[in-house]
């Protein structure tokens, strides 16, 4: 579809969609939020927010068929999601297929003590580095970030990993090992771990896994968000 979208809707559609389903006042925040996303690079000088149909993202993984269009992150309800989830900082945040980095941005600024970005396209992972060095000249943190280049499927989850974040990234078969890997993973060095999946489409491959005890459902300034974890995650 051509023209201005919202949401990957058209405007009119979307806003009387958006009254329906959150009431006016809701609308107007998330219009704001939408605002918000569109001056992200604006202002830090980053390119994130032009999305890429999967037909244009470049990698030499089989697994290309299983993927997403890119799109980045929304950065208020990320922010939002975060001050209500109340995770601990000294964690390592691991961005599971994470385009040109906005959601590692975003970790950054929440102050993780290390992030990690694993992405499958060796282009994205470029793109996501020039955004980082941008984006850390006018937001300086602390965190250490590392973007890795790899199929998540192929990539060796580490023992001090415990937040791991996805938007809609791959469907059920790449999910299906992701969670697997995760699982060996905890299993070899038990922790508490978190799983945060934004546009939470393939939530019931999670929940058949059994791998974590406590789910919660949250919507944040119009935004989906799915959180797991092995233990308490806090507050809704």
């Amino acid at each position: 579809m051509s023209g201005i979208q919202v949401l990957g809707k058209n405007p009119a559609r979307w806003f009387v969609e958006s009254v329906r389903h959150f009431g006016f006042g809701q609308t107007l925040v998330i219009m704001w939020s939408v605002v918000a996303d569109m001056g992200f690079d604006f202002r830090y000088g980053t390119e994130t927010t032009r999305r890429i149909p999967k037909e244009q993202i470049a990698t030499d993984s089989e697994n290309i068929v299983h993927c997403v269009n890119y799109g980045a992150s929304k950065s208020m309800p990320f922010k939002q999601l975060m001050l209500r989830l109340k995770l601990p900082k000294d964690a390592t945040f691991v961005d599971l297929g994470s385009g040109k980095g906005r959601a590692l941005m975003l970790a950054s600024r929440y102050g993780f003590r290390k992030v990690i970005g694993v992405e499958f396209s060796g282009d994205l992972c470029t793109r996501a580095r020039d955004n980082m060095k941008t984006f850390f000249t006018k937001c300086p943190s602390p965190s250490v970030v590392e973007i890795i280049e790899s199929d998540v499927t192929r990539y060796k989850f580490k023992d001090d990993e415990t937040v791991f974040f996805m938007l809609d990234p791959f469907d059920a078969p790449v999910l299906t090992e992701v969670l697997s890997n995760i699982r060996k993973s905890v299993e070899r060095r038990p922790r508490t771990v978190w799983l945060i999946y934004s546009v939470p489409r393939e939530r019931h491959i999670i929940e058949q896994s059994g791998l974590f005890t406590q789910s919660q459902f949250h919507v944040v300034v119009g935004a989906e968000f799915q959180v797991y974890s092995n233990a308490s995650i806090g507050r809704a």
